[in-house]
């Protein structure tokens, strides 16, 4: 029976510590047996919101047991400064086997001096200002990220797929999975996949209004992608000058960034329905499936198929779904 904490900062928000509660609550339908006891608990300067399920069996920080996992929440309050005493902080997080910090949280680690060296997956809304006081710390627009026994995650829904890493971890990725379709979740997002940031609005500079239009009109021309020169014409550029603005801004070609764009959602749609992979090459602007396996397996070191195996509980749905029966 592993041992996880929530460790309640200032403001956190209500739904992800819940939503961390009820998928462990669950597991045990998933797997069989539970597969954790849960303990809540704050700093000393905050104590969880009064009232409803979550505020049961608080305790403070400084009498929290040592976690497998210890999960940290924090809100807009820790961004201004307030995280709590520092000592008993510390001592939990240092002593924790594994640590997940999450959203705002990263604040006050940081301050603490808890995360340098770290790659940190921070919310893309939030990153600037992070790392406009932390210059030094690494940023990285994923879902979440790992380093050891620390684990970044940018929030929200993140939260999840951070928890299904997790449990398929310890459990094994049936557990996870059966997780996931008990909560009508795809199979959970990998680390790798990227936060869904509107162009321009992440850590980065400013992008160009022609950029972000052109990857717009990729977006929506994914089955049947255009050429360079077709998306030039409808932007209102010459070839040359998009293929000048797509290095300065996003260091690609637009052929190159539109591969990456169809080869992303290839690998959504291989990870979340049980469509056949000829139908997920077609729905990706893949004419035939020996182009669209070279592509995949160059961009992620596997083919179709193989990625698919990874993480699937029943191959005998997979073979099905590999041959476009229901």
């Amino acid at each position: 029976m592993l041992r996880v904490g929530l460790l309640l900062l200032p403001g956190y928000p209500l739904a992800e510590p819940a939503l961390v509660r009820s998928l462990l609550a669950d597991s045990d339908a998933a797997g069989g047996q539970s597969l954790a006891t849960l303990t809540l608990c704050a700093t000393d300067a905050v104590m969880p919101r009064e009232g409803g399920d979550l505020a049961r069996g608080d305790l403070a920080l400084a009498d929290a047991p040592a976690c497998d996992l210890l999960i940290v929440f924090g809100g807009e309050a820790v961004a201004r400064g307030g995280d709590g005493a520092r000592a008993p902080l510390v001592q939990a997080l240092t002593g924790a086997a594994e640590v997940m910090v999450v959203g705002n949280a990263h604040y006050g680690l940081a301050r603490h001096g808890l995360l340098a060296g770290l790659t940190l997956a921070l919310p893309w809304h939030g990153a600037q200002r992070y790392l406009t006081q932390n210059p030094d710390h690494r940023y990285t627009d994923r879902l979440f990220a790992r380093t050891g026994k620390w684990w970044s995650v940018a929030g929200g829904l993140a939260v999840a797929d951070a928890m299904l890493a997790w449990i398929a971890e310890r459990s094994g990725n049936e557990v996870a999975n059966s997780l996931a379709a008990r909560w009508m979740l795809p199979r959970g997002r990998a680390s790798e996949e990227r936060q869904p940031v509107p162009l321009g609005a992440g850590a980065g500079p400013a992008v160009d209004p022609k950029v972000a239009r052109t990857v717009a009109l990729m977006e929506a021309n994914l089955e049947e992608p255009l050429t360079t020169d077709q998306i030039a014409e409808r932007i209102g550029v010459s070839r040359r000058q998009l293929e000048r603005l797509f290095k300065r801004h996003l260091e690609a070609v637009p052929s190159q960034y539109y591969l990456e764009l169809r080869l992303q959602r290839a690998r959504q749609l291989l990870r979340s329905t049980r469509q056949s992979i000829v139908q997920i090459g077609l729905a990706c602007g893949f004419a035939s499936g020996p182009h669209f396996s070279s592509a995949y397996r160059n961009r992620f070191g596997m083919t179709p198929r193989e990625d698919r195996l990874k993480g699937d509980t029943d191959p005998a749905q997979t073979g099905a779904a590999e041959r476009g029966e229901d």
